[in-house]
């Protein structure tokens, strides 16, 4: 990342699956698709 004199960085988290509530479909189906691929 270049920086130049006044240039602004934002630096964010990335949020992990496990922090989001488990009883979501979208959560479900992503769980099962990282499951049916070797991912998990």
């Amino acid at each position: 990342m270049p920086f130049t004199d006044g240039t602004k960085i934002e630096v964010r988290r990335v949020t992990q699956i496990d922090e989001f509530p488990q009883d979501n479909e979208w959560i479900r189906k992503e769980r099962a698709w990282r499951e049916s691929t070797g991912q998990l």
